[in-house]
């Protein structure tokens, strides 16, 4: 199996009187030491945070920033068509259970708008925003970002005085979890804060990356009319079974058929092109992530409920059947060298799959990874899986 690193984050420095200051100051870039980096492996979404004055972080002034009280752009209907055929809410209701879940749910609004807005713009391309860092923090921070901005641009910008940093992460890992058609994201949070002296409040920025790749609007544009024929065409397929474990075994090995586990020189293949759901629709082969993603987007298309499962080291997915109970699906396992299986099929907890396949099966939200952070977790559960195995129609 995959390995991957570990996310890590740091603490936004507070205003105060000198003394504690620099105190605080002092205690907080201890932390940053720590923590700072960026989590890229398997392509869950990440945290790379940094804290600093705006010139120092930016090319140039801060100008493509939506304002804070910025009402929820209006989405266009041709656009709302897309959200709602490849995104689920899933992780959006979730929210519902934060302390601040009218806020973040807010919040999230407007990442689907301004995602939205750039996935279908033709005009909009990505902007190099990022640049080296001066002052004292440089040593440590150059290297970081140049890690960064060698491959990716900044598609947007947001901003928000109203959320803390935990839950502006939240509201992130939800929304990316919500949303596999964003092969272009680099789904890496990029957070930077600036107190700001005047309102005594601190800011939060949030560029919003995108692979250089993707930076012009042809590339997407191909991409996209990619992806959204062949979703359409094996969903058409799909649906010439009655049930929804029909359909799912028909996308399930439709996927598994249609492409090969990455490796390069024996190791599993972490790029982006094998986590997204690009490494099936280019057909450039896929770890975990991209065949538990690809699944998720299909089965988004297709309006059954379906979610992508992480821990550190493996990704695969949950369904809801015809039976109304919900069941394990894992297409890395059953795309073997030898030929496709169905032993990871719609399975439940019960059945003996199980041991030795070095699951570990999340009970919670806070315990998968898209959703969780080690400074702020959803509360919701998971679905309870059926007690029993899978008995419904299979036609």
């Amino acid at each position: 199996m995959e390995n991957n690193d570990t996310n890590k984050s740091g603490k936004r420095i507070k205003k105060g009187p000198l003394i504690l200051l620099l105190l605080t100051f002092a205690a907080a870039l201890t932390v940053f030491l720590w923590y700072i980096g960026r989590f890229e492996g398997l392509g869950l979404p990440g945290i790379w945070k940094y804290t600093g004055n705006a010139e120092t972080i930016l090319s140039a002034p801060v100008t493509t920033v939506s304002p804070e009280n910025e009402p929820v752009p209006e989405i266009s209907e041709d656009k709302r068509a897309i959200e709602d055929s490849f995104s689920s809410r899933t992780n959006y209701d979730a929210l519902k259970s934060e302390k601040n879940a009218a806020k973040m749910q807010n919040f999230y609004d407007k990442l689907v708008a301004k995602a939205l807005e750039f996935h279908t713009s033709s005009e909009i391309e990505g902007t190099y925003t990022l640049k080296a860092y001066s002052g004292k923090l440089e040593n440590l921070l150059v290297e970081t970002s140049a890690k960064v901005s060698d491959k990716v641009c900044v598609a947007f910008e947001l901003a928000t005085t109203e959320l803390s940093f935990e839950e502006v992460n939240t509201v992130w890992m939800a929304f990316n979890q919500d949303h596999p058609l964003y092969y272009w994201s680099v789904n890496t949070l990029a957070v930077y804060g600036i107190h700001d002296n005047e309102k005594n409040v601190d800011r939060i920025y949030i560029p919003f990356l995108c692979y250089n790749d993707y930076q012009p609007v042809r590339a997407r544009q191909e991409m996209n009319q990619i992806i959204y024929d062949k979703v359409k065409s094996i969903a058409q397929a799909a649906k010439t079974n009655n049930s929804i474990y029909g359909q799912a075994l028909y996308v399930h090995d439709s996927i598994c058929n249609g492409m090969d586990y990455k490796y390069i020189d024996g190791i599993p293949d972490t790029s982006r092109k094998a986590i997204t759901v690009e490494s099936f629709f280019t057909s450039y082969g896929s770890v975990c992530q991209g065949y538990s993603v690809t699944f998720q987007l299909i089965m988004n298309y297709l309006g059954i409920e379906c979610l992508t499962v992480n821990n550190l080291s493996h990704a695969w997915n949950m369904i809801k059947l015809d039976d109304g109970q919900w069941y394990w699906i894992d297409l890395t396992w059953d795309d073997q060298e030898s030929g496709l299986i169905h032993n990871y099929f719609c399975k439940n907890d019960t059945e003996d799959i199980w041991e030795g396949s070095g699951y570990s099966k999340p009970e919670s939200f806070k315990d998968n990874t898209f959703l969780g952070s080690q400074n702020h977790e959803l509360s919701d559960t998971f679905p309870a899986r059926s007690e029993h195995p899978y008995t419904g129609a299979r036609d």
